[in-house]
C-alpha cells in the first residue's frame, strides 16, 4: 500500500514519462531561456545609462537579470538532462524540472514584452507590468507549493494528470476567447487586457508546475525512493480511464534464472535490457491494461507460459487507486503459450507471368500515373472517414478510422500536411485571400469569423467523435442503407445546385469547409500521434505475431506406442502372379463350372484376392486360417459402392472358398478388365502377420482410447481444444497399410459407430499401383458376429477420398 506522497510523486514520473510533457518542458526551457538570456545581452548596455531617469528602464533592467538567471537555469537543467540520459536514470530528471519551469517564464515575458512594444497602441506601460509578473510569478510559486504540500499531507489526492487535462480544454477555450476578442474588440482597451489576462494564467501555469515539480523532487529525496524507469519499464494504459478499466502488473522474481525468463519476455515482444533491469531491481516490466493491445488475455497467456517454464512471478493489481498483490495468480494454470509471426496469408504464384509489351507497359504506366495523382489529390483534401457519420460505418471502417486518428498514418499525415499547406498559403498570400472573397462573396472579415466558428465547432465536435469510435469498437455495429442513400441523394442534390450557381463558388466553399474542419482536427490527430508513439510497435507487432499454444506431444506419442494389436498386412511382392496367390486385380480363382458374380448379365473384376493358405495355419482374430476370399467390385464411375452401406448391393460381392483346390482345373473363359477400375493393373500380394503400435486419429475409436492412455497427461477439456487437437493430429505417429483388421485410415471420417463392426480389408491409394478419387482409402466391414461365423454376404463396401 502507498500513501499519498508515493502516489503523487509515481503520478508526476507518469505525467513526464508518458504524456511527453518533460520533452515540451525541456525544449520551452531552452527555447525562451536562451532566447530571454540573448535579448538581456543585447539591450543591457543600452539601457544601463539611463535606468536612474526613467523608471520603465530600470523596470527593464531587472526583467533582464531574471532573463540572464533563466538563462543560466535552461543551461543547468540542458546538464542535468545530458547527465541523467548518459547514466540511464530517466527518474533523475524530475529533479531538474522546476528549474526548467522557473527557467520559462522570464523569457516567455520577455519575448511578450517586445511582441507587445511593437503595438503603439497600448496603453499600459509594458516594461513595468513585465518586471511585476516575475515578481507575480515568485509569488505564485511559494502559493503553490505551500498549498500543494498541505493537501497532500492531508491525504487528499493531488494528480498532475488530470491536472494536464483540464490544461488542454483550458487552454483550447482561452485560444477560442482571445481570438473572439482581438477580432471583436481590436484597437480597444479591452484588447490589451485579454492580452495582459493570457500572459498572466500562462504564467501562473508555469509557476505552479514549478511547485508541484520541486515539491516531489524534495519528497524523492526525503523519502530516499529508488523510482522506476518509466520510460522504458512502464506503461500506464493511457487507452483505459483508472476508474473504467482493469489493470495489473507483473514482477519477474530473480531466483538466478534470468536468462530463461528473459527468453520468454523476449519472445512475446518486450526489450531484453529493459526486462534485465526490472528483474534485477524488482520492478514491474509492464502493466497490462484490459483495453490495451498488451492487455489482460495477453498476460494471462504470457503467465501461463511462465508457469509452465517454472518460472517466479508476482502479480499486483490495481485496486482503489493503490496497487495490491493477487495471489489468485499463483494458482493459473500451465499452458506452452508461444508467439509466433502470423503466417501468410497470400499464397505464392508458381506459373510464369508472359513478358508483357513495350507499348502496354507505356500505357500501364500512364494509366497508374494518372490514378495516383488522382488518389493524392483526393487524400489530399479527404480524411479517411470522408467525414461519414459513425452510425454509418460498419466495424471494420470504425477500427480503421480509430487507428488512423491514433496511430501514426501515412495517409493522415500527408492529408493534413495538405491541409495546412493551403491554409498557410491563405494566410500570407494577400491575392488568394481577394480572389476567393469575391468567388465567394464574402468580406474578408466574415469568411474569418465563419472560419473561427467552424474551426472551434470542430474543436469540440471532433474529441465526441473519436470517444464515439471508441466506445463501439467492440460491439455490433449495423449500417443503415436507407441513410446512406439520403445522405448520396443530399450530395447529388448538392452538388447539382452548386453547379447552377457556379462551380468556382461552390469549389472555395467545399474547399473552406474542409480547411476549416480539418485544422481543428490536425491539433488532436497531432497530439494523439505523440501520445500513442509508444504503441505503434505494439500494434504492428501484433498484427503480425499471433499468440498460439505449443504442446508436449512426446510424452503422449510414447504413451500410445504402448498400444499394440495384431493385424495381417498385405504388401506388394515381387513374386510372379498366378490365380492361387493373394493378389490384387487380374484373373479370379475359379473353378470350372463356377460363376463369376454379376451385376445383372455385367460381370464384376476381381479388386483383391486373400489365399489364408499363406499363413500355414496361423491367423488373428475371427479371420479363417484357410482358404481363399476374394472381393469383386463393378467398373463404373463410382467403382461399384453406392455409399448407403447397403448389404444387398449387386454391384459387389464377397466370396469365400472354404478350401483351394490346387488340382481341379480353372475356368479359361474369363475377360481381364480393367476400364473404370482403380486399379493400374495386377499386383501380387505377401500376407504377414505384424504387431502395429500406435492409434490411428481417424479411427472412430481414437478418442476413447486415447483418454484411456493419456488421461494424466490430456489437458482439461481437450477435445474442445482446436490448437491441442491440431497438434495432436499432426504429432501423432500411425503406419498404414493396405491390410486386414485392426484400426482403420480413413480420408474423410470413419463411418463405422460400434466397435463390433470390423475392417476386414482396407487398401489404401498411392501412385504406383491404385488410386481411389483423390488418394483416398477403400474398406470392407464386417460385423463381429458375422465375420466368427464367416456371413461374408453381410460385408459392407464403402470408399472416401480427399
Amino acid at each position: 500500500m502507498k500513501d499519498n506522497r508515493e502516489r503523487f510523486i509515481q503520478d508526476m514520473l507518469d505525467t513526464f514519462d508518458d504524456t511527453n510533457a518533460y520533452q515540451v518542458s525541456l525544449f520551452l526551457s531552452v527555447f525562451f531561456g536562451l532566447v530571454g538570456l540573448f535579448y538581456a545581452i543585447i539591450a543591457f548596455p543600452s539601457i544601463l545609462p539611463y535606468i536612474y531617469i526613467y523608471d520603465t528602464y530600470f523596470a527593464f533592467l531587472g526583467l533582464s537579470v531574471f532573463c540572464i538567471i533563466g538563462g543560466i537555469g535552461c543551461l543547468y537543467v540542458l546538464y542535468g538532462h545530458y547527465i541523467s540520459t548518459k547514466h540511464h536514470s530517466v527518474h533523475e530528471r524530475i529533479h531538474y524540472l522546476p528549474v526548467a519551469f522557473l527557467s520559462i517564464i522570464p523569457g516567455f515575458i520577455m519575448i511578450m514584452y517586445s511582441a507587445l512594444v511593437t503595438a503603439a497602441s497600448f496603453t499600459f506601460p509594458i516594461s513595468i507590468i513585465s518586471f511585476y509578473l516575475c515578481f507575480y510569478a515568485i509569488i505564485v510559486f511559494i502559493v503553490a507549493y505551500f498549498m500543494v504540500q498541505k493537501r497532500i499531507n492531508s491525504e487528499k489526492e493531488v494528480y498532475q494528470k488530470k491536472t494536464l487535462r483540464y490544461v488542454q480544454w483550458v487552454t483550447i477555450l482561452l485560444l477560442v476567447i482571445a481570438f473572439l476578442f482581438i477580432l471583436f474588440l481590436r484597437g480597444s482597451v479591452f484588447e490589451d487586457l485579454v492580452k495582459i489576462a493570457l500572459i498572466t494564467i500562462i504564467v501562473s501555469f508555469f509557476a505552479y508546475q514549478a511547485a508541484r515539480t520541486l515539491l516531489a523532487s524534495r519528497l524523492m529525496k526525503k523519502m530516499d525512493i529508488d523510482m522506476i524507469d518509466y520510460q522504458n519499464l512502464y506503461h500506464d494504459g493511457r487507452l483505459g480511464e483508472v476508474d473504467l478499466s482493469q489493470k495489473a502488473r507483473v514482477y519477474i522474481i530473480n531466483d538466478g534464472r534470468i536468462d530463461k525468463s528473459l527468453n520468454i519476455l523476449v519472445e512475446f515482444g518486450f526489450d531484453r535490457n529493459d526486462c534485465m533491469s526490472a528483474i534485477i531491481k524488482h520492478q514491474p516490466f509492464y502493466t497490462f491494461d484490459e483495453k490495451m493491445y498488451y492487455d489482460l488475455q495477453f498476460m494471462n497467456k504470457l503467465l501461463m507460459r511462465l508457469a509452465y517454464e517454472d518460472v517466479p512471478f508476482q502479480v499486483e493489481v490495481l485496486k482503489n487507486k493503490d496497487w495490491e498483490i493477487d495471489e489468485s495468480y499463483q494458482l493459473i494454470e500451465k499452458h506452452r503459450f508461444v508467439r509466433k509471426k502470423k503466417a501468410d496469408a497470400k499464397e505464392n504464384d508458381d506459373e510464369v507471368k508472359e513478358k508483357n509489351s513495350w507499348l502496354f507497359n507505356i500505357v500501364m504506366s500512364i494509366i497508374v500515373g494518372i490514378g495516383m495523382i488522382l488518389y493524392g489529390l483526393w487524400s489530399a483534401f479527404f480524411p479517411v472517414n470522408y467525414f461519414k457519420p459513425v452510425r454509418w460505418c460498419s466495424s471494420e471502417q470504425i477500427q480503421t478510422y480509430y487507428n488512423e486518428f491514433t496511430y501514426r498514418s501515412t495517409r493522415t499525415l500527408y492529408h493534413l500536411i495538405c491541409i495546412w499547406i493551403i491554409f498557410l498559403v491563405w494566410l500570407f498570400v494577400k491575392p488568394i485571400q481577394i480572389w476567393v472573397s469575391g468567388i465567394m462573396e464574402e468580406s474578408i472579415q466574415t469568411i474569418w469569423i465563419a472560419f473561427g466558428i467552424i474551426f472551434v465547432g470542430e474543436l469540440f465536435v471532433f474529441p465526441m467523435y473519436l470517444k464515439k469510435l471508441k466506445a463501439i469498437l467492440q460491439q455490433e455495429h449495423n449500417v443503415h442503407n436507407y441513410e446512406k442513400r439520403a445522405f448520396l441523394l443530399f450530395i447529388l442534390y448538392s452538388f447539382i445546385r452548386s453547379l447552377i450557381k457556379g462551380w468556382q463558388k461552390s469549389l472555395c466553399m467545399l474547399i473552406f469547409l474542409i480547411v476549416s474542419i480539418e485544422l481543428a482536427k490536425s491539433i488532436y490527430i497531432f497530439i494523439r500521434y505523440i501520445q500513442h508513439r509508444k504503441e505503434v510497435k505494439i500494434v504492428k507487432q501484433n498484427e503480425e505475431y499471433e499468440i498460439v499454444e505449443e504442446y508436449d506431444m512426446q510424452p503422449i506419442i510414447d504413451r500410445l506406442k504402448e498400444f499394440k494389436e495384431d493385424v495381417i498386412v498385405l504388401e506388394y511382392s515381387d513374386l510372379p502372379v498366378n490365380r492361387y496367390c493373394s493378389k490384387l486385380g487380374g484373373l479370379p480363382y475359379l473353378l470350372e463350372g463356377e460363376n463369376i458374380p454379376c451385376d445383372g448379365n455385367e460381370p464384376l473384376i476381381l479388386l483383391a484376392q486373400i489365399n489364408f493358405d499363406e499363413l500355414k495355419g496361423k491367423t488373428v482374430g475371427d479371420l479363417p486360417d484357410h482358404g481363399m476370399l476374394q472381393f469383386f467390385i463393378k467398373c463404373d464411375d463410382v467403382y461399384g459402392c453406392d455409399f448407403d452401406f447397403n448389404v444387398d448391393n449387386p454391384k459387389y460381392h464377397v466370396v469365400y472358398h472354404e478350401k483351394v483346390d490346387y488340382i481341379a482345373p480353372l475356368r479359361q473363359d474369363i475377360e481381364y478388365i480393367n476400364e473404370e477400375s482403380p486399379l493400374y493393373g495386377e499386383y501380387r500380394l505377401n500376407l504377414s502377420i505384424q504387431q502395429v503400435e500406435g492409434l490411428s486419429v481417424s479411427d472412430f475409436q481414437f478418442i476413447d482410447r486415447l483418454k484411456k492412455l493419456c488421461d494424466d497427461l490430456l489437458p482439461k477439456d481437450f477435445e474442445n481444444n482446436d490448437g491441442f487437437m491440431d497438434a495432436l493430429y499432426e504429432y501423432v505417429e500411425f503406419n498404414e497399410n493396405n491390410q486386414m483388421l485392426g484400426q482403420g485410415s480413413f480420408a474423410q471420417e470413419d463411418s463405422r459407430g460400434s466397435e463390433s463392426m470390423l475392417i476386414l480389408l482396407q487398401l489404401l491409394s498411392d501412385e504406383t499401383h491404385m488410386m481411389w478419387g483423390d488418394y483416398g482409402t477403400c474398406h470392407f466391414l464386417i460385423d463381429k458376429d458375422d465375420l466368427k461365423n464367416k456371413r461374408f454376404d453381410q460385408v459392407i463396401y464403402t470408399w472416401d477420398c480427399y
